[in-house]
């Protein structure tokens, strides 16, 4: 979460998750060095040791050696597996993010009427997973063919020569029995050792390489070393709206985030009350604003509990009296379950226009030095905007807001015309209307 915006906007969240819960592998790799590995190195070693004292030398060598050529080849084989192994975590997300994405969004899919596109994704994904699991199944195949064979050759090694001293006199049969199924009991350390090091250890880091590459990325917006706090009477008083009119696409919105610092600038600067935002602190500039962006920011749970994210200590009363500001009071009181009424995926129970009251709600709640709102009255009617609008004004914060209705800015203290990424008029909705300029147009495309 600490990442930037630019992380975020780039990267689909099934795959953040699904680094994010592979992360369990670490444990148990933990877990079976602390409680398998060591123990069995330890047990590994002694075993040499007796084979040197009570038995012969030359069995310690023989298993030493086995061991080596176990380790080599268990080495050179393991690269090939890591290669399956690392295309088929590749594949697992795909398949995820084809299965999760329509999921995530069953109500854009059926307005779009496109599920047979996503079936046809998934069935893609899977396809190649399958393959990918295929090639991985037969490299560690040749890995288990080829560790197995050098046991079976150290094996016969170690029976022919034991077999030999007895032939010849120098150790009783008894001895030859003990001394194969010793050996034998050796096996399954080493194989297990082996297993751990290097084709566990192997398949856990791959899970973990895209974690531990995302814990080291540095966000693009830090702050600096001797950067200022905001302080709470910094940003008081009443102070001018600052609102923008234009076309799509013309960075209205980015401004905003620009504002927000999910962003910074790389030319010229912003400042609050006097400070270059890029020497604040961005918890303490962001603790100042309440945004409010185009997108749904409703979590699936109840009235309350979307509410309170603004504000986690506020009383029933206060969240009440938010909602009345917000023309929202009515609407979740025809809920069964009023203010404790679930709201489904991105609020998906409620309407657009119910949707951006509560939204606005929360700033009302919230009560910021700063109010950055993005189209906040677009899904409503007008008697229902009038009322937000002047609840907005009563929070006597710094406004800025982007708006393509000009209703909504019409009564703003200074109205910025952004066009193509610049501001090419300024001043109040009178004053600009009389420049008969590009404002001028767009109020008479919106009136008719």
């Amino acid at each position: 979460m600490n990442l930037d915006a630019v992380y975020h906007l780039s990267t689909n969240p099934s795959t953040t998750v699904s680094d994010i819960t592979s992360s369990s592998s670490v444990t148990t790799f933990l877990d079976q060095f602390a409680f398998n590995v060591i123990p069995t190195a330890v047990s590994l070693a002694g075993s040499l040791v007796y084979l040197s004292v009570h038995y012969d030398i030359y069995y310690a060598f023989v298993v030493a050696y086995g061991a080596i050529c176990y380790l080599l080849v268990t080495f050179a084989l393991t690269k090939k597996v890591e290669k399956s192994q690392r295309r088929t975590m590749d594949d697992w997300r795909k398949n995820n993010e084809s299965l999760n994405d329509p999921i995530h969004s069953w109500l854009t899919v059926t307005y779009l009427g496109d599920l047979l596109s996503h079936i046809i994704r998934y069935d893609r994904s899977l396809k190649s997973l399958h393959d990918s699991e295929i090639r991985s199944s037969w490299a560690s195949s040749q890995l288990n063919f080829a560790q197995g064979l050098i046991m079976t050759l150290w094996t016969l090694c170690t029976v022919l020569f034991a077999g030999r001293q007895v032939i010849m006199g120098g150790r009783p049969l008894g001895g030859f029995t003990s001394m194969v199924f010793f050996l034998q009991t050796l096996k399954s350390p080493i194989e297990q050792i082996f297993s751990i090091l290097f084709v566990s250890t192997q398949s856990n880091l791959i899970h973990l390489e895209r974690l531990v590459r995302n814990l080291h990325r540095k966000p693009e917006v830090i702050d600096k070393d001797d950067a200022l706090s905001l302080s709470e009477s910094s940003v008081v008083g009443r102070v001018p709206s600052l609102q923008s009119s234009e076309n799509q696409g013309g960075g209205k919105s980015t401004l905003l985030r620009l504002i927000f610092r999910l962003y910074d600038v790389t030319r010229g600067s912003i400042s609050v009350d006097g400070h270059n935002i890029t020497d604040l602190t961005c918890e303490s500039l962001r603790s100042h604003i309440g945004i409010m962006s185009g997108r749904s920011t409703i979590s699936n749970g109840s009235v309350i509990e979307n509410l309170r994210r603004a504000k986690p200590g506020a009383t029933k009363e206060e969240i009440i009296d938010a909602c009345k500001r917000a023309s929202l009071h009515e609407c979740i009181m025809k809920f069964s379950e009023q203010y404790e009424a679930l709201l489904g995926k991105e609020g998906h129970r409620l309407s657009d226009g119910e949707a951006q009251r509560l939204e606005i709600a929360r700033l009302l709640l919230k009560s910021p030095s700063i109010l950055l709102l993005d189209e906040p009255t677009s899904a409503l009617d007008a008697i229902a905007e009038q009322n937000v609008v002047t609840s907005l004004k009563q929070t006597n914060a710094t406004i800025v807001m982007t708006a393509h209705r000009l209703s909504t800015i019409k009564k703003a203290d200074q109205i910025l015309v952004m066009y193509k990424g610049e501001i090419s008029e300024c001043g109040t909705h009178q004053q600009l209307f009389e420049k008969n300029g590009y404002y001028t147009r767009l109020c008479e495309a919106q009136t008719g």
